[in-house]
């Protein structure tokens, strides 16, 4: 019974954390959210994981008041940029990866071709050679 409360309690901090940063640009609303919703136990290091533990009680304190300030975004950005996962690369890493997959195509469709006509070729060949030998 515990156990679900806990969740309503979490859903109830995600609820408000989201309200909170309505006016705030999508990457820090990203930032507190996602901070909130991290598993501490994830991190294998010991001392980062107290402190992001440190740093969540205190955004969910904060959130309960009804005010984050500025300096608390400041740490909860850089966590999330440091240990969130996220995209690497963006548009550009995602559009050269296309690229190269366009170029791995169209070389391994040239190589078919090219073994497709010597195919050929050496029919024609070998049916040449046996029209002679009748």
């Amino acid at each position: 019974m515990a156990a679900a409360s806990n969740v309503g309690q979490k859903l109830d901090i995600l609820v408000k954390a989201a309200e909170l940063t309505k006016d705030l640009r999508k990457p820090e609303q990203a930032a507190v959210i996602g901070l909130l919703k991290l598993d501490p136990k994830s991190i294998e290091d010991e001392t980062t994981r107290l402190q992001i533990m440190g740093v969540q009680q205190s955004l969910t304190e904060k959130i309960k008041s009804g005010v984050i300030d500025h300096s608390m975004l400041e740490t909860v950005n850089a966590i999330h940029r440091q240990y969130v996962a996220s995209k690497q690369g963006g548009r550009r890493k995602r559009r050269k990866s296309r690229k190269t997959k366009r170029k791995r195509r169209k070389s391994r469709k040239r190589r078919r071709r090219k073994r497709t006509k010597k195919k050929a070729l050496s029919r024609k060949l070998k049916r040449k050679k046996t029209k002679r030998r009748r």
